[in-house]
């Protein structure tokens, strides 16, 4: 199913974009607060971890499109521990440029994505949980264009899914990418 929401996302974007848009790639690190909350126990824990992630898409007029990877890891030993990578679709629409400092312009956005969830979690006295869930969520901020077609991103993305076990995951993250277009 996975697989399928992938490629149907990807294949209905393309039709989107016009020829003379312009590819991006990007890198981002940042800092991610995750609550995991165990639905039929009373645990409930908030993590904090560091985060980075890459991305590669396409960006024309005013929207994007992407293709992105993040990955999270908290070890802190209580009930706890998790390590996770995230696969998705990410689609943005942008507003309009707007003059910064001098010559220095950037623009707002806002945006959502949908993809896979890889956990590894590990539970005090369980069995890890490490099946793939599928996830969404939003995302916003700010990007300031810079000479050489590169943009520095400043941007919170939130993310919700549910694993088996009755465990919901819901993780915000505040970032810093810096993206290059060609």
């Amino acid at each position: 199913m996975i697989k399928n929401t992938f490629f149907s996302l990807l294949l209905l974007s393309s039709t989107l974009f016009a020829q003379d848009g312009q590819w991006l790639i990007g890198l981002d690190v940042g800092g991610t607060g995750t609550n995991i909350t165990q639905n039929d126990t009373s645990i409930s824990e908030d993590k904090k971890a560091l985060s980075y992630g890459a991305k590669v898409g396409f960006q024309e007029g005013s929207a994007r499109i992407f293709l992105a990877y993040n990955h999270a890891d908290e070890t802190t030993a209580t009930d706890y521990t998790l390590a996770s990578d995230s696969v998705y679709v990410q689609l943005d629409g942008f507003g309009e440029d707007f003059k910064v400092i001098g010559n220095a312009t950037a623009r707002f956005f806002l945006g959502a994505h949908v993809g896979a969830y890889i956990p590894d979690l590990a539970l005090t006295g369980s069995e890890n949980v490490t099946s793939t869930a599928l996830m969404g969520g939003a995302q916003g901020g700010i990007i300031f264009l810079l000479p050489a077609k590169l943009e520095i991103e400043l941007a919170y993305r939130h993310m919700w899914t549910s694993l088996e076990n009755d465990i919901t995951i819901n993780a915000g993250t505040a970032y810093t990418a810096l993206n290059f277009k060609f």
